[in-house]
């Protein structure tokens, strides 16, 4: 097995450290505030030559030519990294930064193995707290927009359960209205005279004998 190679640059060093370990924007904010454009812009230069570096070595011991799916996308027609020229310093800084992650990702996805990079001047490497304070406030934004969230979401729920009741209270009105009017035409018909085959009619006297002695 080949010896790894190593390579001092603090920049991939910090940032090949934390791809994994920190979430893309958070990692993108810290390095764009931290380094400098050439900074930036040198680490992209060795990502770039270490690739025309693997690439060559494969070629030679295999029939088709490799490639890394995406990889043009990264690369200028001289197969260097695309300087960012335009824009506020700031702005360009992010770009640089930005290409610099997209490049380490797409390596990894390819599975291309990359050099050990180690830093010489830890003064050059972004503190803990850095990044932590990048990831806390993204909490915090996260809070404050399931906050607003969740007050919505009980708002609508709110509004369907009033619209529910409306509902229900609109049926149960109709109901007992029905039942009313089946009532009240209920005593109406009671109150008419009953049929004359229901009328009892009236019962015989017994006749009486009236004693002539009395009368």
């Amino acid at each position: 097995m080949a010896a790894r190679v190593v390579v001092i640059n603090k920049v991939l060093n910090y940032t090949i450290f934390n791809v994994r370990r920190a979430a893309k924007d958070d990692l993108l904010d810290t390095v764009a505030k931290f380094y400098h454009e050439d900074e930036l812009f040198a680490a992209k230069t060795i990502c770039c030559k270490h690739v025309i570096n693997f690439l060559a070595s494969n070629y030679a011991t295999s029939e088709a030519p490799p490639t890394i799916a995406g990889w043009a996308k990264m690369i200028n027609n001289k197969s260097m990294p695309t300087a960012h020229k335009a824009g506020e310093p700031a702005q360009r800084r992010r770009h640089e930064a930005d290409d610099l992650l997209q490049t380490l990702i797409l390596l990894d996805v390819n599975k291309v193995e990359l050099p050990k990079f180690l830093a010489e001047d830890l003064d050059r490497i972004p503190g803990a707290a850095m990044i932590r304070d990048t990831v806390s406030a993204s909490q915090a934004g996260f809070a404050s927009d399931f906050a607003t969230q969740m007050s919505m979401f009980n708002s609508t729920m709110e509004d369907m359960l009033r619209s529910v009741e409306c509902s229900m209270f609109d049926a149960v009105a109709k109901r007992i209205d029905g039942i009313e009017k089946k009532l009240a035409s209920s005593s109406s018909c009671g109150s008419l005279l009953a049929p004359p085959e229901l009328v009892p009619e009236p019962a015989e006297l017994p006749d009486v004998q009236v004693d002539a002695a009395m009368s």
